[in-house]
């Protein structure tokens, strides 16, 4: 995975984690614009919680202001507050974003995502808790390489 698509986040809230995320990844010329994208996501989140469990989040959207497929990783060492099932905070936001079209290629990014945030939680916990962002890197690239 692209260095440039994981953000170490200062948030400890849903909505800001999500605002910081989109923020960075405009600023990192990832994205086109971030207004309606922020929006959507919001809006997402409003339907019911992205977070998944064992502190992962796939939070998500697809939308016209969204020029090619995105997956990015936003990682909090201290924990997001997200409304999560299980209650837990998470501390790994594997954030979906892709355009309108081609219809089920969102789909198909989100069971990608899902499955990369599935190998990656267990592997990246001990880096994660360390705060070694090299080594964090080093196992990332080399988990994220599978895929």
């Amino acid at each position: 995975m692209d260095e440039k698509k994981v953000i170490f986040l200062s948030s400890l809230k849903k909505i800001d984690a999500l605002e910081e995320m989109v923020k960075a990844l405009r600023e990192r010329g990832l994205l086109s614009r971030s207004e309606g994208v922020f929006e959507d996501l919001k809006k997402r989140e409003e339907l019911g919680s992205t977070g998944i469990g064992r502190s992962i989040a796939l939070p998500h959207s697809q939308g016209e202001g969204i020029e090619k497929p995105l997956i990015a990783l936003g990682v909090s060492r201290k924990g997001v507050d997200y409304d999560s099932g299980d209650g837990l905070p998470v501390h790994l936001l594997f954030l979906v974003l892709s355009p309108m079209k081609p219809a089920g290629r969102h789909l198909e990014l989100l069971a990608a995502a899902a499955r990369l945030a599935k190998t990656l939680s267990g592997r990246l916990a001990p880096y994660l808790e360390s705060g070694d962002p090299e080594r964090f890197f080093e196992v990332l690239r080399q988990e994220a390489s599978r895929f």
